[in-house]
């Protein structure tokens, strides 16, 4: 019984870490010629395109959704989602990988294709994409 209730509790005790503790959440792109980064704070937003930095106020909404993004994102399995390889490796496709970072520890994903990302990581890499692109 006691193991039945410390199951059921793992998930709230997750969602409330990823509302409270987390610091920043970050995509990097990469490929031969070019990279992007887009680092999201409650407070800044930054971005870095081949070395040319930008730094913007995060907007609550902005980073409100960001954080709905995260949900149902394991952030102790991050580094086990997976996708398959595809375009990145003949340059078609940048090479990407999430970093989301709290209080006390950093998570990194596997890399993947920016076009083609885990299912987990769908909805925030599509969120950090869009950003990025205003941001250009």
């Amino acid at each position: 019984m006691k193991s039945l209730i410390l199951i059921l509790l793992f998930p709230i005790s997750l969602q409330s870490l990823q509302s409270k503790d987390i610091e920043s959440i970050e995509l990097t792109l990469r490929t031969r010629g070019s990279s992007k980064v887009i680092r999201v704070s409650s407070e800044n937003t930054s971005t870095e395109v081949n070395g040319e930095t930008k730094k913007v106020k995060t907007s609550d909404r902005e980073w409100k959704l960001l954080l709905e993004n995260l949900k149902g994102i394991e952030l102790n399995r991050l580094a086990t989602y997976s996708s398959k390889p595809g375009k990145s490796q003949v340059d078609a496709s940048y090479i990407a990988q999430v970093c989301i970072r709290t209080k006390n520890e950093s998570y990194e994903s596997s890399s993947f294709d920016e076009s083609n990302p885990p299912q987990q990581l769908r909805e925030l890499v599509a969120h950090l994409s869009n950003i990025l692109k205003k941001q250009e």
